[in-house]
């Protein structure tokens, strides 16, 4: 039995959040379909991740997210 720990990422302001899921939550299907193991849910300026790969998908997010604070954008191309 594998034990498995659910991390938080809070992203600050909620403007942050249509880039990083991307239109239609577009970027986020993308992870999750990349990520087939985690589980990720997103509650208002938080993504719960839990499963397996949880620590690298909290690491993903925490990276997209330092990116969006600096101006950058995010698009598929990043993303993979």
């Amino acid at each position: 039995m594998t034990s498995s720990t659910a991390s938080t990422v809070l992203v600050p302001g909620t403007h942050l959040m249509v880039g990083l899921l991307g239109s239609r939550d577009n970027y986020l299907r993308l992870i999750e379909q990349t990520f087939p193991d985690a589980a990720i849910v997103v509650r208002g300026n938080e993504v719960t991740i839990s499963g397996p790969s949880a620590a690298t998908v909290v690491r993903l997010f925490e990276e997209l997210v330092l990116l969006l604070e600096t101006g950058e954008t995010i698009d598929e191309a990043v993303l993979r």
